[in-house]
């Protein structure tokens, strides 16, 4: 990843000084970066230009030699979701994995932080995604599983960290008691995590719709649609559109056609206007399958 390709950050000598020479300074600015980047991502849906914004500060790290801030580790975790939003082009996945290794550098050199185990378990939950999505299915069950079993990181990590590794290892089995499973325990997390918990009713439907179990998904639709809801200013531009498709899924699977292809056909041309490549793909497919008349399998997807 060439950081040359950034747009300088306009930051101040005072500044500069402070971050180049306190662990704590870093961080505090570092944080308030991600958080900035993240609010824009938020209120545009724009993968690209939030990457442009976040490695316009991960370029100022570089410069000042910041090393072991959990901020900036969480800020290239959130880069490297970008470069999956972007699509899953061969570049964009070679961009992801520099992002995350500078993720896991800032991590292991970090002093102490209770940010530290969850950072980890997202580096490996994102690490097995760009090896999912790069074809290397191996190394994905294997990052999974590595994640899970880290005796350092069961050490110091809260329950509540491992939620999405443990959700993307039940979406790799594709099994139905797995995705039952992963639906009963998500109601422990309802109220604190709403987010997570959304993600997980979320990939227990399209689990459902994939596998054509009409009753159960029908059964599960009320608290998908509340769930999403819940989430509040959380529901990105990709987050609506990735909840429409859901729908159409469903309204294909239950025989509501028109609707289906009204939903898919309104979503698709959101997507292709915001270039979000890997939800035009979907959409794609999925406009297909309704026109064959077979929507089981329709989504298939490697991202959370």
């Amino acid at each position: 990843m060439d950081d040359l390709g950034a747009v300088p950050l306009l930051v101040s000598r005072d500044i500069q000084e402070r971050i180049a020479s306190s662990a704590r300074a870093a961080d505090l600015f570092f944080g308030a970066e991600q958080t900035r980047v993240r609010d824009y991502y938020s209120r545009t849906g724009d993968p690209r230009l939030a990457l442009v914004m976040g490695e316009s500060a991960a370029a100022l790290a570089r410069r000042l030699d910041v090393v072991g801030s959990t901020s900036l580790s969480a800020l290239h975790l959130f880069l490297c979701e970008m470069c999956l939003a972007a699509g899953a082009s061969a570049d964009n996945l070679a961009r992801a994995g520099a992002h995350l290794d500078r993720a896991r550098e800032q991590a292991e050199r970090a002093t102490g932080g209770t940010l530290v185990p969850r950072i980890l378990l997202n580096w490996y939950w994102l690490t097995s995604i760009v090896a999912k999505a790069s074809g290397d299915d191996a190394a994905y069950a294997v990052l999974l599983t590595e994640g899970l079993a880290d005796k350092w990181i069961a050490r110091h990590a809260e329950p509540a960290d491992y939620i999405p590794v443990v959700r993307q290892q039940v979406m790799a089995r594709q099994e139905l008691r797995g995705h039952l499973a992963l639906l009963a325990q998500a109601v422990h997390y309802k109220d604190q995590r709403p987010l997570d918990y959304y993600r997980s009713v979320k990939r227990v439907m399209e689990f459902l719709t994939n596998q054509g179990h009409h009753a159960a998904a029908r059964n599960l639709h009320y608290e998908f649609v509340r769930s999403f809801a819940a989430i509040g200013p959380r529901r990105t531009l990709i987050a609506k559109i990735s909840f429409t498709k859901n729908l159409a899924h469903l309204a294909a699977l239950e025989g509501n056609v028109a609707v289906a292809k009204k939903l898919v056909g309104a979503t698709l041309q959101s997507a292709t206007q915001a270039g979000l490549v890997g939800q035009v793909r979907q959409l794609t497919l999925l406009r297909e399958a309704i026109t064959q008349s077979d929507v089981r399998g329709a989504l298939v997807t490697f991202r959370l």
